[in-house]
C-alpha cells in the first residue's frame, strides 16, 4: 500500500529526505499532517500534494500518512 510520503517521492515532488524530516517532526509532537508540514517547509506545493492526494484516492489507497 502507498502511502503519501511514498507518491510525493516517486513523483519526483519532493526527496525521501524531505519526507523523513517531516516524518520526524511529527514523531517530536508536531499534530500537523505530512503534507502540511512538507508545505510549511517549502518541499512541496499544494498542487503537488493535490496531485499526490488524487493518486492515493483513485487507486483506493488509504490516505492515511502512517509509516
Amino acid at each position: 500500500m502507498l502511502k503519501l510520503g511514498e507518491i510525493l517521492v516517486r513523483e519526483g515532488f519532493c526527496t525521501r529526505e524531505d519526507v523523513e524530516q517531516a516524518l520526524q517532526m511529527q514523531d517530536e509532537g508536531d499534530s500537523r499532517r505530512l503534507g502540511e508540514i512538507l508545505l510549511d517547509l517549502k518541499k512541496i506545493t499544494l498542487e503537488q500534494l493535490e496531485r499526490a492526494l488524487a493518486i492515493q484516492w483513485t487507486t483506493g489507497r488509504d490516505v492515511g500518512i502512517s509509516r
